[in-house]
């Protein structure tokens, strides 16, 4: 367990070392003009995961009306 551990936290470390120089170079260009923003692709990715939990609310709904006596309705 001690492995996995010290294996995910220097996993973690390297991914955020890893988002940190990939943002030292990306807020210079964004400030300048050098690299275009794709608006409709970052609406999506912030807007996804409320539309995923929308679609699993509804489909619990469904099974709740298929099988009320599982659902503990019935």
């Amino acid at each position: 367990m001690q492995g996995l551990l010290g294996a995910t936290l220097i996993l973690l470390a390297a991914c955020s070392l890893a988002a940190m120089a990939t943002a030292a170079f990306r807020v210079p260009a964004l400030l300048w003009g050098t690299v275009a923003i794709q608006w409709p692709a970052l609406l999506l990715l912030a807007v996804s995961p409320q539309l995923a939990l929308l679609g699993l609310s509804r489909v619990h709904e469904f099974d709740d009306r298929a099988h009320p006596t599982l659902a503990g309705i019935g």
